[in-house]
């Protein structure tokens, strides 16, 4: 792929979307080792992907929108959903994993979220069922054929317009961007918990993160909104990471330290035994527990810990290499890259 700008893979790994100079999506075929398909997406170059929702959603970053695409099995590949304008030239995307929020952080140095309303994905079709599903596929072409089209998806509705945080020049940083939900306090009159949607916002270099609430906010609306909750960590923050449930937020520090935060509650949960360095990676891997396990790196060791009591499970301090992160992996196999 030529002038390739970014790039994501679907979770199962068959296709690899990547952005380009020339504003394309090209969807390589990772079995074959080829481009399967080429779909324009605008003149911009394509700044930032990300997907949802196991890789049947792609959110991509170009020019001053962001467009948002259905990922499908036959070609090309992507349907279009949505074209979201912003407010400046876009730099990053985050997308949550259901695919119902997407935010962007544009030049200007502000985050724009909004709430997308995309149909459920589709369950699994048994064998028995295939010729049903032949015919409901002949009706749809049929359908297609006649003129008569699926009703449009609503459009996104904006939830969130904040200011990033800035550098000693003024510059905007980058955001590392974690959605979550947790659970709403009972008001006066109310019987059940609700749960509302939030985004914590974390600025590697800093002693500080954020909480902001995704809430309805009218199109026109050009005030910034402030964080629902800021917390500090006594030493600046070199990585971050937040388990599948986002029940856990880790915040390793230059200092060795890892802090685990209870994002239902805004408190420290645990700070976990130190490295001996600077923490240069993290993340959570989910267990057959309600309690997932957290490995970390850092340039003495690789670590394991048990989230339901913070227990350093396993260090692995020979291995050969100074590691700088740990990628995620769906097999027990701790992927670490080095500067070795």
């Amino acid at each position: 792929v030529k002038d390739a700008t970014c790039l994501q893979s679907t979770d199962d790994g068959l296709f690899m979307l990547v952005g380009t100079e020339a504003g394309q999506i090209q969807v390589v075929n990772t079995l074959r080792g080829a481009v399967a398909s080429k779909v324009d997406v605008g003149e911009d170059p394509i700044k930032a992907l990300a997907i949802a929702m196991k890789g049947t959603w792609l959110a991509t970053a170009a020019g001053a929108k962001v467009a948002v695409h259905s990922v499908v099995k036959s070609p090309p590949f992507l349907k279009a959903a949505h074209e979201i304008p912003l407010k400046e030239q876009a730099t990053h995307v985050h997308m949550s994993e259901d695919g119902k929020v997407v935010l962007a952080v544009n030049s200007a140095g502000q985050m724009e979220a909004f709430a997308l309303a995309i149909p459920p994905p589709q369950l699994e079709v048994e064998e028995e069922e295939e010729d049903e599903e032949a015919a409901e596929a002949a009706l749809d072409q049929k359908a297609a054929e006649e003129g008569t089209e699926p009703p449009p998806l609503p459009d996104p509705a904006p939830v969130l317009l904040a200011a990033t945080s800035t550098d000693a020049d003024g510059q905007p940083r980058t955001p590392q961007v974690f959605f979550c939900f947790s659970p709403k306090s009972r008001d006066v009159g109310e019987t059940a918990a609700k749960e509302v949607r939030n985004v914590l916002v974390v600025y590697c270099g800093t002693s500080v993160f954020y909480k902001f609430t995704l809430k309805p906010r009218e199109a026109e609306d050009e005030s910034l909104q402030a964080p629902s909750v800021t917390l500090r960590t006594p030493s600046p923050i070199s990585t971050a990471a937040m388990d599948t449930s986002s029940a856990f937020l880790c915040t390793g520090m230059d200092n060795g330290t890892l802090l685990i935060w209870n994002n239902i509650f805004n408190t420290q949960h645990f700070c976990l035994k130190r490295h001996k360095g600077r923490v240069t990676g993290s993340v959570f891997k989910e267990t057959s527990t309600p309690f997932p396990h957290l490995i970390t790196c850092a340039a003495d060791s690789l670590r394991l810990y048990d989230m339901k009591d913070g227990s350093l499970l396993k260090t692995f301090s020979s291995i050969h290499l100074s590691p700088l992160r740990v990628i995620p992996s769906e097999i027990p196999l701790a992927i670490v890259e080095g500067t070795d």
